[in-house]
């Protein structure tokens, strides 16, 4: 089968550069885009990722808390109107319930924010990312904090990574559309398999267009993590990210890093072909 692909925008926000290209551009700054992969066939459409939480400031101010002072200040997630994730999917007549497939990659409240929106899509989220949220290997991991807001204080809370009342959806609503795993084919043509690097929840999603192969997951946030083998600033494991990338240039005739601004630069349009 060969889907159609585009990208469409739902924010940015200015980072460190070492945060996207490891040990690198200390007194640089770049743009993290969040880009919605959106892959539809005939009647079938499927996303990647649904973007920012609807109230911007919770999340904000943890990235605050956690870059620290003379950085946080400036690693703030911004977002046009025509950026809600809604709103981006009617500008390609695409309505919410026409959503088939949810694939989220990873786990986080700035990607998976906005699930309940979806009531007829299957929700793919990745089996290890989901049981390491709900029960860490190495407990709670405890950064920045002390005499600041609770949300300062942070210990891992769940709500960072999915708020609260998506997982209550999720567990509660739609608990059988929940589509726990690592490595799977979803539709003919659409299939994900597990890249780890970034979290234990990252995805690589593998789109058959007519276009040839695609490929999009957070293991890379930038094209130089897969084509140069440039390690990922804020990822979990080296070796992972040197499998993960060395597979993706095998198989991929186009990638989509979840992050680069510079998609737009290979594909003006937002459709990749």
């Amino acid at each position: 089968m060969a889907w159609d692909v585009r990208v469409v925008k739902l924010g940015q926000a200015d980072v460190p550069v070492p945060e996207i290209l490891f040990m690198t551009g200390f007194a640089d700054w770049a743009v993290l885009t969040f880009w919605m992969t959106v892959a539809t066939d005939g009647d079938k459409v499927a996303i990647v990722n649904t973007g920012p939480p609807d109230d911007l400031s919770e999340i904000n101010a943890y990235w605050e808390m956690a870059f620290g002072p003379g950085y946080g200040e400036r690693t703030q997630i911004v977002r046009e109107e025509h950026e809600r994730p809604l709103v981006a999917l009617r500008s390609l007549g695409i309505e919410p319930e026409d959503v088939d497939h949810v694939i989220v990659t990873p786990l986080m409240a700035y990607s998976a924010a906005n699930l309940s929106l979806f009531p007829n899509a299957i929700y793919t989220i990745s089996r290890k990312g989901w049981i390491s949220r709900l029960a860490p290997e190495y407990g709670w991991v405890k950064v920045r904090g002390g005499d600041r807001p609770p949300l300062a204080r942070y210990r891992s809370p769940l709500d960072i990574y999915i708020p609260p009342e998506q997982f209550q959806y999720l567990i509660y609503e739609a608990y059988d559309r929940l589509n726990l795993i690592d490595e799977g084919e979803l539709e003919p043509g659409l299939s994900v398999w597990w890249a780890g690097v970034h979290h234990r929840g990252s995805l690589s999603v593998q789109i058959e267009s007519d276009a040839g192969t695609v490929l999009t997951s957070d293991a890379y946030f930038y094209y130089e993590n897969v084509e140069n083998d440039h390690y990922l600033g804020v990822g979990e494991s080296f070796a992972e990210a040197m499998t993960c990338y060395k597979r993706t240039r095998e198989v991929a005739d186009h990638i989509i890093p979840i992050h680069d601004p510079k998609v737009l630069d290979r594909y003006p349009t937002g459709r990749i072909e």
